[in-house]
């Protein structure tokens, strides 16, 4: 009988995590641990009978230490990153999962820091040649001239995450306020933007797995066709895309910022004046709504784990295009007895719900 590869999944019930759990849920040689910052989610729900644990917050600084005590007990052999903050605080314990014989299904340290600074990120896509939004590179906006600025602006924080701290602007007075709250609300120098003119369905992503070592595996691109968000954040609806231009970009950025590993996603805005794709950012994880590219034919969750696990899965990148996946809420019903979990404090404090 084949040994099954044990994968633990963190922010479970995030939508990005659900993807996940419904590509490798039903896979015979996959054995699912779960992980999540609440009792009450989704991936509790839908994968009840497997080993579960609340766990603090990605950015609680004892997130790290506390997975890799779970996954040591499980003998896990592969973990799939969900959400940023997650990412990023694994990233400064690579070794000691390394040490431990567990992989991590991310790419290292450094590679985050440098994707993640979309400042110096605008800088690299400006040497490549790659579209995107004007930046000003400015330390104080006064430094700015209103015959100089474009309005509407962008301001936003240069290493900020989840659509935090975005601010609009219309007039140089308004562009002071927001530079300088989150200037001190961050303790950085925010990004100063021309706002790339688009409504819905401007948005696309650009899907990439990447092996260990950073060829890529599968492609897949998508559009964001309803947000969370009015001014954008997490997709809601999504369709699957034929965009080879926006491909060619994404693949270009990561190259040049890399060496990236894992499953990665480059986002980009169609300018509707100029139809021009202009880069936005590389998120250093699985997107929210991946399930998509599974059913249109990339299964990029199995496919991470069997890249992760030696396996040669060749080139992916053959998919149906046009298809739509609208994220639905389904309530469950289930006895409270069914839903437990583990609630891991710390290395050592365990207590059942």
């Amino acid at each position: 009988m084949t040994k099954k590869t044990k994968v633990l999944v963190t922010a479970c019930g995030a939508s990005g995590g659900m993807g996940i759990l419904k590509s490798l849920r039903d896979k015979s040689d996959i054995e699912l641990i779960l992980t999540n910052a609440g009792l009450y989610n989704s991936g509790f729900c839908y994968v009840p009978d497997c080993p579960r644990y609340v766990v603090p917050s990605g950015n609680d600084p004892r997130f790290a230490d506390i997975l890799l005590d779970i996954a040591k007990e499980h003998k896990v052999d592969l973990i799939f990153p969900v959400a940023d903050e997650e990412v990023f605080a694994l990233a400064t314990k690579l070794d000691a999962f390394q040490q431990a014989g567990i992989k991590v299904i991310m790419s290292a340290q450094e590679t985050l820091f440098r994707g993640a600074d979309k400042g110096k990120l605008m800088k690299v896509a400006e040497r490549l040649r790659i579209p995107h939004s004007k930046t000003y590179d400015i330390e104080n906006p006064d430094q700015l001239k209103p015959s100089d600025l474009k309005f509407p602006l962008v301001v936003k924080p240069a290493i900020a995450r989840g659509g935090q701290g975005i601010f609009f602007v219309q007039t140089a007075d308004e562009l002071k306020k927001a530079f300088t709250r989150l200037k001190k609300e961050f303790g950085e120098i925010p990004l100063v933007q021309e706002m790339i003119p688009g409504g819905t369905g401007s948005v696309y992503m650009v899907g990439l797995l990447l092996d260990e070592k950073s060829e890529v595996k599968a492609e897949f691109v998508g559009r964001s066709l309803q947000t969370k968000f009015d001014f954008g954040g997490p997709a809601t609806v999504g369709e699957s895309m034929d965009a080879p231009e926006t491909i060619h970009y994404a693949k270009k950025i990561v190259q040049a910022t890399g060496p990236w590993k894992g499953v990665v996603s480059v986002e980009f805005k169609k300018d509707e004046k100029t139809g021009e794709f202009k880069l936005l950012e590389i998120n250093p994880r699985i997107w929210g709504y991946n399930f998509l590219a599974t059913q249109a034919g990339i299964d990029f969750p199995y496919l991470a784990v069997r890249t992760f696990r030696g396996e040669d899965v060749g080139f992916q990148a053959e998919y149906k295009k046009g298809l739509i996946l609208v994220r639905c809420i389904e309530d469950r019903v289930m006895e409270s007895s069914e839903l437990k979990a583990e609630s891991v404090t710390s290395a050592v404090a365990q207590t059942r719900f």
